[in-house]
């Protein structure tokens, strides 16, 4: 996850949980070396943003972006892994997002 991630990350959480953080505490845990987030991304075929840049983008980056689905943060204790979120956009859930982010786990 990147500063860039945040905003997404954020809707996400809000829409999952009652009490989310606020963006800045995000801004704050990618800081924090006992921490890591990873984002869950789908490509799609839909057009970027309209804009002055919209034919520079799709020159550059072709006719797909990715779109963040879901997310979830670890904090490393001693010899730990302890999971402390994990959230899938509302509308993309029953796919298999959530359980390929457990996963990866096993691979941090």
């Amino acid at each position: 996850m990147t500063r860039d991630d945040v905003p997404a990350v954020k809707r996400i959480e809000s829409a999952a949980y009652q009490d989310a953080w606020p963006a800045r505490l995000f801004e704050k845990e990618l800081a924090n070396g006992f921490a890591q987030y990873v984002v869950a991304v789908e490509e799609t075929a839909d057009p970027p943003p309209a804009g002055p840049l919209t034919a520079l983008r799709r020159a550059m980056f072709g006719g797909t972006h990715e779109r963040i689905v879901g997310f979830m943060g670890v904090w490393y204790m001693v010899d730990q892994l302890h999971l402390v979120t994990i959230a899938v956009d509302p509308g993309q859930q029953r796919r298999g997002i959530g359980t390929r982010l457990l996963l990866e786990v096993f691979d941090l």
